[in-house]
C-alpha cells in the first residue's frame, strides 16, 4: 500500500508539472495573452492531462504572479498596470546589483568558470555580428550566452531566496515585453535585441566590467556596474511603456527559471 500510494502521488506530481509547463511555456510565447480566460477543461483536453493536476498547476502559477484566480470568475494570466511594472523593474534593478556584489564576494572558481565562459561565447558572437549577413541564429544565441551570464552571477551570489525573487522579477519583464514587442524592441537581453552593433558593443563592455569586478572580488564596483548596465535596459523599457500608457489601460504581465529557465 504505501509503495503504490508513494506510486500514485510521483505520477499526480509529473502531471502537475506537465500541466505547469504546459500553461507558462503558452502565456512566455504570448499565445495566451493578459487577460486571457485559463478554462481547466480546455487547459485538460489541450496539456493532455486531467483536471485535477490543471487545477493545481493554476494554483502554483498563481504563487508565481502570472495568474490570477478570482471566486466565481474562475482563471485568467494576469494583467499588469504602468505603475505596478515601474515598481517591479526598480526592485529587480535593486537585487540584481545586490547580487552581482554578494557573487563578488562569495564566488568560487566553478562560478568564475561559468561567467567567463558565457562572456567570451557573447565577445565572440557580437564579433561576428559584425559582418554577419543572416543574422537571426546569431542574436538567438547571443540572447542565450546574455541569459547564462546573468544566472551564473545569481548561482555565484549563493542566495536562493534572491535568486527566486530575480527570476520572478524577470518573468514579468520578459512577458510584459514579449506582447509588447512590436512597441518595444528593448528585451531583458539588449544584447540580443538591437540591430544596433554600437549598443552591442556598449552591453558587451559593461558585462566585461561586472565580470571583472566579480572576478577581483570587488563588491561594490560590482554592483554599481551592474547596476549601470540594468538601469539602461530597465529606463528603456519604462519609457516606451509609459509612451503607450495612453493607448493601453494596463500593461499586462503574466518570467524562466522563470525568465532565466527557458534555457
Amino acid at each position: 500500500m504505501p509503495r503504490k500510494s508513494l506510486s500514485s502521488g510521483t505520477v499526480e506530481n509529473a502531471h502537475t508539472n506537465q500541466a505547469c509547463e504546459f500553461i507558462r511555456h503558452k502565456i512566455l510565447s504570448g499565445a495566451y495573452p493578459p487577460g486571457y480566460r485559463l478554462k481547466t477543461i480546455a487547459l485538460a483536453k489541450e496539456s493532455g492531462v486531467s483536471r485535477t493536476p490543471v487545477r493545481e498547476a493554476l494554483r502554483q502559477l498563481q504563487t508565481e504572479g502570472i495568474v490570477d484566480i478570482r471566486p466565481r470568475l474562475g482563471a485568467c494570466v494576469r494583467e499588469i498596470n504602468f505603475r505596478e511594472f515601474k515598481e517591479m523593474c526598480e526592485l529587480r534593478l535593486t537585487l540584481e546589483s545586490f547580487s552581482a556584489e554578494l557573487a563578488a564576494t562569495n564566488h568560487s572558481l566553478e562560478d568564475i568558470v561559468e561567467i567567463q565562459d558565457a562572456f567570451e561565447n557573447m565577445q565572440v558572437l557580437v564579433g561576428k555580428l559584425e559582418t554577419a549577413t543572416e543574422i537571426d541564429p546569431l542574436v538567438q544565441e547571443l540572447a542565450k550566452q546574455d541569459i547564462r551570464f546573468h544566472l551564473a552571477i545569481l548561482n555565484a551570489a549563493g542566495n536562493s531566496l534572491l535568486k527566486a525573487d530575480v527570476l520572478r522579477l524577470h518573468l514579468f519583464n520578459k512577458i510584459v515585453n514579449i506582447n509588447f514587442i512590436r512597441l518595444n524592441r528593448d528585451n531583458d537581453s539588449a544584447l540580443a535585441n538591437t540591430d544596433n552593433q554600437e549598443r552591442r558593443r556598449w552591453v558587451l563592455e559593461c558585462h566585461r566590467k561586472i565580470f571583472e569586478a566579480i572576478k577581483a572580488r570587488q563588491p561594490e564596483a560590482a554592483r554599481q556596474t551592474m547596476r549601470e548596465h540594468l538601469k539602461d535596459i530597465i529606463d528603456r523599457s519604462v519609457i516606451a511603456m509609459a509612451r503607450n500608457e495612453k493607448r493601453f489601460e494596463s500593461l499586462r504581465a503574466a518570467d524562466s527559471e522563470l525568465f532565466y529557465a527557458s534555457t
